[in-house]
Parts: C-alpha cells; structure tokens; sequence
C-alpha cells in the first residue's frame, strides 16, 4: 500500500528465510512494525525506533539476518547485539 506520493507504507508477503516460509506484515516503509508468523507456528512482533533501537516479542529461531541471534520466546529489548534486556518464557516455572 503505497501513500499519497507514491512511498510504500505497508506490504505483506510471503517470505523463504533459510529454507522455512513465513508471512510478513511490515508497517511503514522502513518496517517500524513487522509482523510475522513462521511455517510451523512461532509468531513474532517487532517494533523500531529511528534510532534503530528494536523490541522484538515473540517466539523466533536465531537469525543470522535480524537481531534475534539466539533462538528465543519472550521479549528482548535490542541495542546492538546481543540483547541488552531478555525476558524469556525458558526461565519461568513449568506450570503443574
């Protein structure tokens, strides 16, 4: 979906990353908000600044090509690599 100057603000694809497809929702043309939801079930939301500083929540594989570089399901709070804050579902109690 293109703007009224014809600049792209929103897209949805199908996307092969390392061999697994996922659909990807990216809002705003420089994807300030992506959805995504990975063949097989993890989903994952994540949100930039201009400053480039990502929240990522969700379930993802490590991905040499984003900055989730470690397999994670929670919340990571980026600046860089590797997370400056992580909040994993690993380290809560199983329930009983």
């Amino acid at each position: 979906m293109n703007g009224a100057r014809g600049f792209k603000w929103t897209g949805c694809g199908l996307m092969t990353v390392a061999g697994k497809d996922r659909i990807d929702l990216g809002l705003d043309g420089k994807e300030a908000v992506d959805v995504s939801v990975h063949d097989g079930g993890p989903a994952d939301l994540s949100a930039r600044a201009k400053q480039g500083r990502p929240i990522f929540l969700g379930a993802s594989p490590a991905s040499p090509e984003s900055a989730v570089t470690k397999a994670t399901s929670g919340l990571l709070l980026l600046h860089g690599a590797p997370a400056v804050h992580r909040l994993s579902t690993e380290a809560a109690p199983k329930p009983e």
